[in-house]
């Protein structure tokens, strides 16, 4: 009788975690920013064009392409995105001067419009970290631990007001960025991406042991971006290596002030970017976006994550 109560128990959390989703609410930096940084700037950053429409690419970012996926008709109404360029992860504790927003505070600006309350029947998504690791900390390990602790905490906040079902992105391999071999950091960027990675996906296991009502999903950003690397003309790219705008024009500028790349940008039109695979010195092009979005539903639809239907 006992096994037989233990075996109902399990079909109806089942039954909970399978339940169709209404909306996906993301926090991040630049790499998910559907225009957040450009209206707080009044339409200064990033410069449109070249960039689109305050995006960081030049077209749809990966975040708005996966709400399309799922909700074709109406994919802005359920997308709550509070990400922003030149984000990162518990700014006041680093060296990053450039860090206008934390993930903390994205966080905070949720709760504050939701009534203290993380929405059950959302999928939350993390997606940060790299604005941290391009400050360049000397003590990689304890940048590491702060980081992904950080992180940590700020999701157990959503598990403690009631979010059901995270996603949590680890970083692509920074040290592949053309930013990273205009500095000659290639090997510095590479190991803080791997070692980020192995703790974030250690950290989602761990929460997941620790709340095993919910739905924890790690996507792993690294392999995925490594595989476009390698095989770019399976997705439909020719050029990897460079920017489609060029490469960065001042000498003087630090690796760590990501945000004022954005400055020595120049003008040019759209297809420019046609069959690369980023952007500028640090983001990736509206088609790498695409491929992202498509290998994220195709993870959710594996982990069994449904969203209802427009």
């Amino acid at each position: 009788m006992k096994a037989f109560f233990t075996w109902v128990m399990l079909i109806c959390s089942s039954v909970t975690l399978a339940s169709s989703l209404e909306n996906i609410v993301v926090f991040g930096d630049s790499l998910s920013d559907t225009g957040n940084l450009y209206s707080y700037t009044h339409q200064k950053m990033p410069s449109s064009p070249p960039y689109y429409e305050g995006r960081f690419s030049n077209g749809p970012i990966w975040v708005e392409r996966l709400s399309a996926l799922y909700f074709p008709k109406h994919p802005e109404a359920h997308l709550a995105n509070y990400a922003f360029g030149g984000a990162a992860v518990d700014a006041d504790n680093d060296d990053s001067e450039d860090a206008l927003f934390t993930l903390n505070n994205e966080i905070n600006t949720y709760f504050l419009a939701h009534h203290d309350k993380a929405d059950p029947n959302s999928l939350f998504v993390v997606w940060i970290g790299a604005n941290n690791y391009f400050t360049m900390p000397e003590d990689i390990d304890e940048a590491v631990d702060g980081i992904v602790g950080s992180i940590k905490k700020s999701l157990e906040r959503l598990v403690d007001r009631g979010a059901k079902h995270i996603l949590v992105l680890g970083l692509p391999d920074l040290g592949k960025t053309p930013v990273a071999r205009e500095y000659e950091i290639e090997n510095e960027l590479t190991q803080m991406s791997q070692k980020h990675n192995l703790a974030i996906e250690n950290m989602v296991l761990q929460l997941k042991q620790s709340h095993a009502d919910m739905d924890w999903i790690y996507f792993d950003v690294y392999s995925d971006f490594d595989r476009i690397f390698h095989f770019p003309k399976q997705y439909g790219l020719t050029n990897v290596l460079d920017t489609c705008y060029g490469s960065v024009e001042s000498q003087s500028m630090r690796p760590q002030s990501m945000l004022k790349v954005l400055e020595h940008m120049p003008n040019t039109d759209y297809h420019a970017c046609d069959g690369f695979l980023y952007f500028d010195p640090v983001h990736p092009t509206t088609t790498a976006h695409q491929i992202v979005a498509e290998e994220i539903k195709q993870r959710l639809t594996d982990e069994q994550i449904n969203f209802i239907e427009e």
